[in-house]
C-alpha cells in the first residue's frame, strides 16, 4: 500500500485534546455511567448507531462529538500500547487523508474518526473497547512492518455484543 505519513507532535495535538475534553465534559452526563470512559464511549457509539440519536446536548456539534470520541480512543491506544498519532495520505485512494494512530512498526493502524463514521453509517460494528483489548494479544498475528493494516477492519467478535 502506498501511504505517506506525518507524525503529530504534542504541540499539534494539544488544541485537539483541549477541544475533546470540553466536548466530553459537556456530554458526560448523557453517557452510560455519566462519565467519559472508553467503555462508555463504545456503548454510546453503539447506541447512536442503532437509534440514530447522538448522546449530545444542543451546544455540541455531532462532528465535534465524533472527533472527541475519536481523540479519546486514539489517546487510550497511544497511552496503553505506545502507538503514535499521525496524519496518513493514502495515495492509492486519490490521496485520501486520515488521522490515525499507528503501531511503532507501522504494521497496524486505527483510523478512529473514520471508524466511528463507518459505524454510524451502519457499515461496521463498534469495536472501540474491543480494539484496545486485543492489541498485543494472540488475537492479532505477527504482521509485516509498514503494512498499515487497519486493525478494526480485521478483527471480529466471537461472542456477539451483549
Amino acid at each position: 500500500m502506498n501511504i505517506s505519513e506525518t507524525v503529530l507532535d504534542a504541540e499539534a495535538l494539544s488544541p485537539l485534546d483541549a477541544m475533546a475534553a470540553q466536548v466530553l465534559d459537556a456530554i458526560a452526563p448523557r453517557l452510560p455511567g455519566g462519565v467519559a470512559s472508553l467503555d462508555a464511549i463504545d456503548q454510546a457509539v453503539h447506541e447512536w448507531q442503532h437509534s440514530g440519536t447522538p448522546p449530545t446536548v444542543e451546544s455540541v456539534d455531532q462532528d465535534d462529538l465524533v472527533y472527541a470520541f475519536g481523540i479519546t480512543w486514539g489517546n487510550a491506544v497511544v497511552r496503553t500500547h505506545g502507538w503514535q498519532w499521525v496524519d496518513l495520505t493514502f495515495h492509492e485512494f486519490d490521496d485520501w487523508e486520515g488521522r490515525a494512530v499507528v503501531s511503532p512498526d507501522r504494521a497496524l493502524m486505527i483510523l478512529p474518526f473514520a471508524h466511528i463514521y463507518e459505524c454510524l453509517e451502519g457499515s461496521d460494528e463498534v469495536k472501540i473497547s474491543f480494539s484496545l483489548a486485543v492489541i498485543g494479544t494472540d488475537v492479532i498475528p505477527t504482521l509485516d512492518p509498514n503494512g498499515y493494516v487497519n486493525l478494526v477492519h480485521n478483527i471480529q467478535r466471537i461472542v456477539p455484543r451483549g
